[in-house]
């Protein structure tokens, strides 16, 4: 189930010879996701600069800390959104459930605390997407740990 969401979010971070177009993302009906909670940045116009955001939306359970404190983020904030999905995976709970919102957000935000990390082999890869976002791995390097578990 993960490898059509990454394939989707990787086909969506054009390189600087390609252009995303939305019908190379198509998925077949039963391997469709939600992916409400994700935000998609790549579909904005794309820089090499850190983008800035100042609508504050997005589900805090799913999202990356530099959106929660409105910093300027990259495409790396999608990478921390998809390792809470694979946690998800792994688990079969919902991220922070019963834990409020707010309790959340300054969590993540301010202390650095994470989910507890599944054990097995998607541990680590979780973890990496958890990591700071320099340090998180692009989609292809996702995809190939991924196919090699």
């Amino acid at each position: 189930m993960s490898l059509p969401a990454i394939k989707g979010i990787d086909v969506h971070t054009p390189d600087e010879n390609s252009t995303p177009r939305p019908e190379k993302c198509k998925l077949p009906r039963e391997q469709a996701l939600d992916c409400q909670d994700m935000r998609f940045w790549a579909l904005r116009v794309m820089t090499d600069l850190p983008m800035t955001d100042n609508s504050s939306a997005g589900t805090p359970e799913w999202m990356a800390p530099e959106l929660i404190r409105n910093e300027p983020f990259t495409e790396k904030c999608d990478i921390f959104s998809l390792g809470v999905i694979m946690w998800e995976l792994c688990t079969l709970n919902r991220p922070w459930d019963g834990v409020p919102s707010v309790q959340v957000i300054y969590a993540v935000a301010n202390e650095g605390t994470r989910l507890e990390i599944p054990e097995g082999p998607l541990g680590k890869l979780i973890s990496d997407c958890w990591s700071e976002p320099d340090d998180r791995p692009s989609c292809q390097e996702i995809l190939t740990r991924l196919l090699e578990c």
